[in-house]
């Protein structure tokens, strides 16, 4: 299966002791809080799980926890295959993620993303439970008149409407430039501004930085944006991300 899965995009991802994360999808990087691995690992799965939807195929990933680097693949429906073990028949290579309950602890290292991590926590004191630090409540301001509170996901286009899987609104945009695709982009809330994902347009979507760095975007990799930055829809389009009063 490893062979049939393209090489890009690799989501990367390491974890720490204290159950805090970073992940890193083609230079977009989202951070997770310090708290219960088993957590974490689910919420890092869901987001590898949104971009195989997206891909409507498979996505590699790469994790590192304190037991090592474990090379994955995560399915469009939650699977999460361990690439290195393809073909053997001492362990069970595939573990079906849950949003509900942790991942099982197994006796074994077993090349599996971060849910093997949870046995070191197990011996550490217990601690503090830590506070998620605040999130950016972020506005886009559309050159076609439309301005939105990004605080929940949302799906923008010419005539948006979220499919059967997404949980998402829609904010259709007044495109007389018809340069817009029907459904163009994913913008999602995130800690630090906010996600932006290319949803296979027709003219593509890019993320201007405040400091006049152009970043194309690869359809189904989301991409960070914050305060400051541009987002370009097509090639009229232009969404302005503020800070919301």
């Amino acid at each position: 299966m490893a062979e049939s899965i393209p090489s890009y995009p690799i989501v990367e991802v390491t974890l720490t002791e204290d159950g805090s994360a970073h992940m890193n999808v083609a230079g977009s990087h989202i951070d997770f809080p310090a708290g219960d691995p088993a957590a974490t690992r689910r919420a890092i799965i869901e987001r590898a799980t949104a971009i195989a939807v997206q891909l409507h195929r498979p996505v590699r990933m790469n994790a590192t926890d304190p037991l090592g680097t474990w090379h994955n693949a995560v399915t469009p429906n939650g699977d999460v295959i361990d690439l290195e073990a393809q073909g053997a028949t001492s362990r069970q290579p595939i573990v079906r993620s849950s949003k509900t309950t942790p991942a099982p602890v197994l006796e074994a290292p077993t090349r599996i993303t971060p849910s093997s991590v949870v046995r070191t926590i197990d011996a550490l004191p217990p601690q503090a439970p830590a506070t998620a630090p605040q999130a950016v409540r972020c506005t886009v301001v559309f050159s076609t008149g439309e301005e939105a509170i990004v605080d929940q996901p949302l799906i923008v286009g010419r005539s948006p409407k979220p499919q059967a899987h997404e949980v998402a609104e829609a904010l259709p945009l007044h495109d007389v430039s018809m340069t817009l695709s029907k459904r163009h982009a994913r913008l999602e809330p995130t800690h630090s501004g906010i996600s932006v994902t290319d949803l296979g347009s027709a003219n593509g979507t890019w993320v201007v930085t405040a400091d006049g760095r152009t970043l194309p975007l690869t359809p189904g990799v989301p991409h960070r944006a914050v305060p400051g930055d541009r987002i370009e829809l097509g090639t009229i389009v232009v969404g302005t991300v503020g800070v919301a009063a």
